[in-house]
């Protein structure tokens, strides 16, 4: 079992069946979620990103959602990977970013779970004049953003907490 925010989840659970009504996550379906959702980064054209995450494989993945363009992506597999399912979900607390020093911090945001039952936190971290939004697996010890098709690793990142 994962614990997010005070809310269980079971390793290879549905999205649906496991947050339904949990109170920091909305569905993406939902029109409110993107107007209450939280603005986590900027995109290098100036709209915010929002944090999101969806179902893929047997994990939870956090990303980003594209609050004018109306898309989502997560990084899985090596790829950025588009999301297109209603029942993703914006995330809809509040947060501020802390450098990340090696140690994961005190309150950090818990997004999700990867295929091996790992926790994922969010982050943010820069590219090419863009503030993405992804993950960091502290099992691991590694951070990655979806970003130009690609599941790209990165080594200087805040974590939202």
């Amino acid at each position: 079992m994962v614990f997010l925010r005070n809310k269980r989840f079971k390793k290879g659970g549905s999205l649906e069946k496991d947050s339904v009504a949990h109170p920091d996550w909305m569905s993406v379906g939902d029109r409110e979620s993107v107007r209450r959702g939280f603005r986590g980064a900027r995109d290098k054209d100036g709209p915010d990103l929002l944090p999101i995450r969806a179902a893929q494989g047997s994990g939870l993945e956090p990303g980003k959602y594209g609050a004018k363009a109306k898309l989502g992506y997560i990084s899985y597999g090596g790829k950025e990977i588009q999301v297109r399912d209603p029942k993703a979900e914006i995330f809809l607390g509040s947060g501020v970013g802390t450098a990340f020093k090696g140690d994961l911090p005190l309150g950090a945001i818990p997004a999700g779970y990867d295929s091996d039952g790992s926790t994922l936190y969010m982050i943010s971290a820069q590219k090419d004049g863009t503030q993405a939004l992804c993950n960091y697996s502290d099992a691991r010890g590694e951070a990655y953003i979806p970003y130009g098709g690609d599941e790209i690793k990165v080594a200087s990142f805040e974590v939202l907490c």
